[in-house]
């Protein structure tokens, strides 16, 4: 039996769109349609940035030593940081001899407001991240950027990079039907559980499908989340320093 040898599959929004109204036992026929599903397409995105650490969204990032400057605490990153996972401080950047990567620790607002002298200078050893974003009810939107603030507070410009791995937000779905969904192929079925639910949920005559449509979007939820893993050794050593 013959296969085609490819592994191309990828189907655009307007194909998802269509297979998610046959589950939901309708049609896809109108303009609105289309833009009631790529509505609820936006909202899943954001569903699934509050569900936890997407890995297809990480990427590094960097505040580069030109604008990091001498007493000077405070920088915006880019809007669409959702978290930061890790972080360093690189001193001599781009040096192949001296280049360093030093640790980082991030505190939270409380943390940070109980430092006594937040004026202290020096190499940063913390740094309190602070997520703003969008704010919503506001007439399209008003952009306010998130920010990091060192402490202490850098004592010399030009030498430090502060380089983080960062959780973005995932791209909108856009109004262009033949886009693909910033989502990796992994998670397709699950993005198409959870739009056959919404849609279910919109439509009177789906309302007997609900349940089936909810189990489904969340079995597929599940199964695509226990893939997107990392898989390396992971160990757990007890602390037995009290009983020495």
């Amino acid at each position: 039996m013959a296969t085609t040898g490819t592994y191309t599959f990828n189907p655009d929004l307007g194909e998802i769109m269509e297979e998610a109204f046959e589950r939901a036992g309708a049609e896809l026929k109108t303009a609105n349609d289309i833009k009631t599903a790529r509505r609820s397409l936006n909202y899943i995105a954001l569903e699934w940035q509050n569900k936890g650490i997407n890995l297809w969204t990480l990427d590094e990032q960097s505040i580069s030593s030109s604008t990091i400057v001498a007493s000077t605490a405070t920088y915006d990153i880019d809007i669409n940081t959702i978290g930061i996972l890790d972080a360093v401080i690189r001193t001599d950047d781009g040096d192949a001899d001296l280049q360093s990567d030093l640790p980082i620790e991030m505190i939270t607002n409380s943390e940070y407001s109980q430092i006594p002298n937040k004026l202290t200078t020096g190499r940063p050893l913390q740094y309190m991240f602070k997520r703003i974003g969008v704010k919503s009810g506001t007439s399209g939107g008003t952009d306010v950027d998130p920010t990091v603030t060192f402490w202490p507070v850098p004592d010399e410009s030009s030498k430090y990079t502060f380089v983080y791995w960062r959780m973005r937000r995932i791209q909108d779905a856009g109004t262009n039907v033949s886009n693909t969904m910033d989502v990796p192929d992994r998670f397709i079925p699950a993005l198409t559980s959870a739009l056959a639910w919404h849609i279910a949920t919109k439509k009177p005559s789906s309302a007997g499908r609900i349940p089936m449509l909810k189990d489904k979007k969340e079995e597929d939820w599940i199964e695509a989340v226990g893939e997107d893993r990392e898989r390396v050794n992971f160990y757990i050593r007890p602390d037995m320093s009290a009983y020495r």
